[in-house]
């Protein structure tokens, strides 16, 4: 009887044996299937790459990841949003919705809706993988692909896998991204842009618990960007804690070295400007009144140099071509930007990308720089084009130029079609388009201006 017993237990031991070994052939094919067609997969923030067929075996139920360091932001409410006074009064069905939006390092992620108030009930908790110079070289390069921005990351990562310390302070110390918070509030009817605030995180490097409460004060947009609409309470915390701190003067040091680098490039970009603007100027009187574009004024109205708000974008399998790139654009509704200056003129505003997607519609200018940047992510030798239509008003478009073929395209944002022009040939009248004069094109490394005679 004994004997027979040992036997059955050896029989189920085997059986266990082969189960494990099939378990771990099938999870090994699909691991190898899934590193054949999808060079990494995306989880919440943190980019992991994908287990080849030699892998360990990982048991059911369990996420094998990369040691990486976590930036962890908890929103934990709002107040003094005074503007939604007239909110307060009614119902809950009745009322617009907040909606937050975060961007750090090529990460975006959105917060579930809260009703509009005075004190919104904003609760909400953010994950971001940090870039760092240690553990993984891949993943740091592709968390700080602005590429993923497109799509919002879905998944969440578990804080408790992260309990070793991967870094220090020191590796952290040079990271200038800001985490971009964006404020939406949405109606059945429409979606405004309400703030747009780039916040600091480093002051969480000086903690010895790696921990940082804040509040942030935001502010209105377009016209009203010098007004506080409210403030966020917010909590910043690094996991794992790093292995050791930075102190006060270390961190003042390097934000003050980064803050005179900036001015000083500044400094010098501007007298360059100043000087091609002269010489621009020069050739030709009739060049004052070209649509001549070098600074642009973003939601914020700060004025940045205009090549800077182009980012080739990399869609992965999101939009497989070009023209389902200039289709997926038009289907973003178009809606004119209501700013107007001091003089009572409209201004063109270059929102950030954050910002319009957040929103989801924007201005012409929004349209064709989404267009670009995708265009470029597809290998397009894609430019921004400002000129002016038949009508002799100023538009914004993208042309692609094929520098072997001299094939010149004219994409329009706003429609998604695309009209072929051959240099010295007139365009077929089915083929027309009502683009009159070009001022300037430009990408996120050339800029040209249009000195031909008119």
């Amino acid at each position: 009887m004994e004997e027979a017993r040992s036997q059955e237990s050896a029989a189920g031991d085997e059986a266990d044996r082969l189960i494990d070994a099939v378990v771990h052939k099938l999870r090994s094919n699909v691991h190898a299937s899934k590193a054949a067609t999808c060079s990494e997969n995306v989880v919440r923030g943190q980019t992991v790459a994908a287990k080849s067929s030699n892998a360990s075996y990982v048991p059911y139920g369990r996420t094998k990841v990369s040691p990486s360091q976590l930036l962890q932001v908890n929103v934990l409410g709002g107040r003094g949003f005074t503007n939604e006074v007239l909110e307060e009064d009614k119902s809950d069905h009745a009322k617009s919705q907040f909606v937050l939006h975060c961007q750090y390092a090529g990460q975006r992620m959105s917060a579930a809706s809260v009703p509009c108030s005075t004190e919104p009930k904003f609760k909400h908790e953010f994950i971001f993988t940090v870039p760092t110079t240690t553990g993984l070289k891949k993943s740091a390069t592709e968390a700080c692909n602005p590429s993923i921005a497109l799509h919002r990351c879905q998944h969440r990562i578990e804080p408790s896998q992260y309990t070793e310390p991967v870094c220090s302070s020191g590796d952290l110390l040079s990271h200038q991204d800001a985490i971009h918070i964006v404020l939406v509030r949405t109606s059945a009817r429409d979606a405004t842009l309400q703030a747009s605030h780039h916040m600091s995180w480093r002051r969480v490097l000086v903690s010895e618990t790696s921990y940082h409460h804040c509040f942030v004060e935001l502010h209105g947009v377009y016209s009203e960007s010098n007004l506080p609409i409210g403030i966020l309470e917010v909590e910043l915390q690094l996991l794992p804690s790093l292995s050791s701190n930075t102190s006060e003067e270390v961190l003042s040091s390097q934000m003050d070295c980064e803050r005179n680098r900036h001015v000083e490039s500044d400094r010098l970009l501007m007298n360059y400007v100043k000087q091609w603007w002269k010489d621009f100027l020069g050739i030709r009187v009739s060049h004052t009144h070209r649509p001549v574009k070098l600074f642009a004024k973003d939601e914020n109205g700060d004025s940045n140099m205009i090549c800077s708000v182009i980012h080739p974008l990399v869609a992965d399998r999101l939009i497989n071509t070009p023209r389902q790139a200039a289709r997926f654009v038009s289907l973003l509704p178009f809606t004119p930007i209501p700013w107007i200056d001091g003089s009572n003129h409209n201004v063109s505003c270059w929102t950030s990308m954050l910002a319009f997607l957040s929103r989801g519609h924007g201005g012409c200018e929004d349209h064709a720089v989404l267009l670009c940047c995708l265009l470029l992510g597809f290998g397009l030798n894609a430019y921004i084009c400002i000129g002016r239509q038949v009508n002799d008003e100023d538009h914004v478009w993208v042309v692609t130029i094929d520098e072997d073929t001299e094939q010149v395209i004219f994409w329009e944002s706003l429609t998604g079609q695309r009209y072929i022009h051959v240099p010295g040939q007139e365009p077929q009248a089915a083929e027309s388009h009502t683009y009159a004069t070009v001022g300037c094109i430009f990408n996120h490394q050339t800029f040209y201006a249009n000195i031909q005679v008119h």
